[in-house]
């Protein structure tokens, strides 16, 4: 599946706060689900940065369809 960049924005807030607030810490526990070991401390990027280059390195492969259910 492949989702075109407004879909993916749209995911990003729904992930990040439009079904929950998400936290970074938060959010970096949502998508630990999908083999990333990030760690929140100083100088991490943004929610919405961080959450979108996350989201477009899953975009085509199976984990989308998982993230998206």
């Amino acid at each position: 599946m492949l989702l075109s960049q407004k879909s993916l924005e749209k995911l990003r807030l729904l992930i990040n706060e439009e079904t929950e607030y998400r936290s970074g810490p938060e959010i970096i526990k949502f998508f630990s689900n999908f083999d990333y070991q990030d760690q929140y401390q100083q100088g991490f990027p943004s929610r919405w940065i961080y959450t979108d280059s996350r989201l477009n390195n899953i975009n085509s492969t199976g984990k989308i369809k998982i993230c998206i259910q």
